[in-house]
């Protein structure tokens, strides 16, 4: 599947089956550069102002929040949780690394701008 179709069928939020997953990976440098190492990113300070970016530049912020928050318990018939997070367009960043003990787990599109912040989180 090519990265259009993913965000074609991301920014579509007509079928519920199609919802945000964060596979957050926080292993430390030392296990990602090994001869045998740990797979994954570690995005979660990044993913949701990725995915606002991503929405935004498809033209399809609106269906950011179904994506995000309803699809999932939707499509597992669940509730839907009650808390917000409010994101702004501004700019943001974030370290390159975070430090774990003696080492450090490297922060996806850490150092980068970000196009959006997360601005308040109501539980």
């Amino acid at each position: 599947m090519n990265v259009d179709a993913l965000f074609d069928a991301a920014i579509s939020a007509a079928q519920a089956c199609f919802l945000l997953g964060t596979d957050t990976a926080p292993h430390p440098t030392s296990a990602k550069e090994a001869s045998c190492c740990s797979a994954g990113i570690f995005a979660g300070p990044t993913a949701l102002q990725t995915y606002a970016q991503v929405f935004d530049e498809e033209g399809a912020l609106d269906k950011l929040e179904a994506f995000a928050s309803l699809n999932r318990p939707q499509f597992y018939g669940l509730p839907a949780n009650t808390g917000r997070i409010e994101l702004k367009r501004r700019p943001a960043s974030m370290p390159r690394a975070v430090p774990v003990g003696e080492d450090e787990v490297v922060v996806f599109r850490g150092e980068h701008e970000l196009q959006w912040s997360i601005v308040e989180v109501r539980p």
